[in-house]
């Protein structure tokens, strides 16, 4: 069979080309190369219809939200400002560090170091001593320990600068007057801050009278707490401020200070309240002080006799909002149709003051108090 030259082109059969939607057949050598052309036109009118499209779907996906973060975990994108964030954090964890450590000093009072807890006013030439020294007896603020002997030979005071009002056992309370001996209270004013946060009066000493606690031995009376009051007080405070130092908590001392304050005031034939407000301590002391009286006047009561709020407060020298919470502590207020009534169970009332007594260490004893009012007590503004 002889071979076809490569330029001749036989079309023994009809094409078929689909261009969109028709057809067409060619049989000639020009109806072909049309319908190539047709078709290459309508692929290229088919691509441009189709990469607008493409585009548009694009945008639409990179506009959907991204999902959200955790506002603790940090982006990696910024992990070198979240590591400068996390040193900056430490850093100024260490300075707070630093500046507790700034502020806690160590004072040497008699025989006992004591570590303080918060700043005082005292001179700077002491102050910026890790441990200074103090008096036990007048309270003066000493630099050196040479210097504290020589004060402590040369002193001859060992005990306050006051009355003596109380006595029992080795026990002792001193009644100073702020206006008579105003170094020795603004002394103990400045130590007091040392241990308490909220007290702020430091020099206006001499409206005050200050009852100092004291342990009695053969080297002298030396100081256990004190607690101080207005000498005219309009809302009836019984109580300014009172301390009990680290080294004598946990003895009775504080539930000791407050019933010999109460003491003071029914002898003055006044209702009295601490002053607010009180630190976490002395709250929870006062509260367990008027459960107790509270609960002792009820059960000292022949069952059945009637009680009023007034009446307890006439005989306990606390005031009516005071009773009122105690009672409601204890579950002996209770609310009938919109009227408060006392639930007196004697049982129960017996049981609470078990519990209580059995952890009480010292009790005051009225019949030691040598105490007479000053003139001004004798006023009397009476705010209900």
């Amino acid at each position: 069979m002889p071979r076809r030259p490569r330029h001749s082109i036989i079309m023994e059969q009809p094409v078929l080309k689909i261009v969109g939607r028709k057809s067409t057949r060619t049989s000639s050598k020009r109806g072909v190369i049309q319908a190539i052309r047709n078709w290459c036109q309508s692929a290229v009118k088919k691509t441009c219809r189709e990469k607008p499209m493409r585009q548009i779907k694009k945008k639409v996906v990179s506009k959907m939200p991204l999902p959200k973060r955790l506002k603790t975990q940090p982006n990696p994108i910024d992990s070198l400002r979240y590591e400068f964030a996390c040193k900056k954090l430490t850093l100024t964890d260490s300075s707070k560090s630093n500046k507790k450590k700034e502020n806690q000093h160590k004072i040497q009072f008699g025989n006992y170091v004591i570590d303080t807890c918060f700043k005082s006013p005292y001179p700077p030439d002491v102050y910026t001593q890790s441990k200074f020294f103090i008096c036990e007896f007048c309270f003066v603020s000493i630099k050196t320990a040479n210097m504290a002997k020589r004060h402590k030979d040369k002193s001859c005071m060992k005990c306050p600068p006051g009355n003596e009002i109380y006595r029992q056992g080795n026990i002792s309370i001193f009644e100073v007057d702020g206006q008579k001996n105003k170094m020795y209270c603004l002394n103990l004013c400045l130590l007091t801050k040392l241990f308490l946060d909220h007290k702020t009066l430091f020099y206006d000493v001499e409206p005050f009278l200050f009852y100092i606690m004291t342990e009695t031995d053969q080297d002298g009376c030396h100081f256990v707490g004190y607690f101080s009051k207005e000498k005219r007080s309009i809302m009836n405070y019984n109580v300014s401020c009172i301390l009990i130092l680290p080294t004598h908590q946990r003895k009775g001392y504080g539930q000791y200070l407050i019933d010999f304050s109460y003491l003071l005031t029914r002898h003055e034939c006044k209702i009295g309240t601490p002053e607010k407000p009180l630190s976490a301590l002395g709250l929870l002391g006062y509260q367990r002080y008027w459960d107790y009286t509270v609960l002792k006047h009820l059960n000292s009561e022949k069952y059945g006799q009637s009680q009023s709020i007034d009446n307890i407060s006439t005989k306990t020298g606390m005031t009516p909002d005071d009773i009122i919470a105690a009672l409601q502590r204890n579950s002996l207020l209770i609310s009938n149709d919109g009227q408060y009534e006392l639930h007196i169970d004697q049982r129960d009332i017996k049981q609470k003051l078990a519990k209580i007594e059995s952890k009480m260490q010292l009790r005051i004893d009225p019949r030691k108090l040598v105490w007479t009012p000053p003139s001004y007590s004798s006023v009397h503004i009476d705010t209900t």
